[in-house]
């Protein structure tokens, strides 16, 4: 049975991205464990003494693990994992080594609205995951509304008939996994020539069965995937971790930002 990671600080946002995945997985046979990462702050631990340092320890543990234990019961009893109330002060070590230690098909997490989106992803919780773990990584936007996965947009520097690294092969791999998960929507990789040529080249099973490539071409990379997101009318976005410098160039324009913005668009990234 698969298995998904969700992380939750217990804000609005997490309450959304889990009514998300849990929109996601319906009538799926898939286990959902659930994290909260807790610490006490450091102004607390400076002023009072060890014994009652591990009493607010123990205590806080308690009502984390109550309020998990009510997350879980919202899901149907065959979604219904673990619950880890896990103690520390760097959540992202704590998931990473958790996704380590168990195979899951992706982690599931929230981006604040009150961060500008560049900065929730390279400047948070959730992006210090992602750089750590190995296991994709699902990043939900504040207020994103679920929306039926018809197609997913997965830009990339390759060129149609390049050959694919291993690790690009497992990248894929993994989204194909995910693919299953998510009703099978349509997979375009998209590589985003820059020139004045008003056409798009699709083809068919190039890479793998069910996935097209899609090369496209505009004035920037951005606007050619402003262009043909708008022609897909695609419901999520997915990246290949070790292109970093390709995605984060991406959300430098603000086009790009635009377009996550207003649609609330969410993201998948693959190691």
């Amino acid at each position: 049975m698969r298995r998904i990671l969700f992380a939750t600080d217990f804000s609005d946002s997490c309450d959304n991205a889990f009514k998300y995945l849990q929109d996601i997985i319906d009538d799926e046979e898939i286990e959902i464990d659930i994290i909260n990462v807790y610490d006490i702050p450091v102004t607390t631990l400076l002023s009072i003494t060890h014994k009652a340092v591990q009493g607010m320890i123990e205590e806080r543990g308690i009502v984390v693990t109550n309020m998990l234990n009510d997350m879980i019961l919202q899901l149907p009893e065959n979604n219904r994992g673990k619950i880890y109330s896990i103690y520390g002060s760097h959540p992202a070590n704590e998931i990473s080594q958790l996704s380590k230690t168990i195979d899951y098909t992706i982690i599931v997490m929230a981006l604040r609205q009150k961060y500008s989106f560049f900065d929730r992803i390279m400047g948070t919780v959730t992006a210090q995951t992602i750089h750590q773990a190995h296991t994709p990584v699902l990043a939900i936007p504040s207020g994103a509304k679920f929306q039926d996965i018809k197609t997913i947009l997965f830009p990339t520097s390759l060129l149609p008939g390049d050959e694919l690294k291993e690790e690009e092969e497992d990248a894929l791999m993994r989204l194909i996994d995910f693919w299953h998960i998510s009703n099978c929507p349509e997979i375009n990789l998209i590589h985003v020539s820059k020139d004045h040529k008003d056409v798009d080249i699709v083809h068919k099973n190039l890479v793998f069965k069910d996935i097209d490539f899609v090369h496209t071409h505009a004035r920037s990379v951005a606007d050619g995937l402003f262009n043909y997101f708008n022609k897909a009318e695609a419901q999520m976005l997915a990246f290949y971790k070790p292109e970093r410098n390709f995605w984060e160039r991406l959300f430098h324009s603000s086009l790009t930002r635009k377009l996550l913005f207003k649609s609330r668009l969410p993201i998948i990234i693959f190691s």
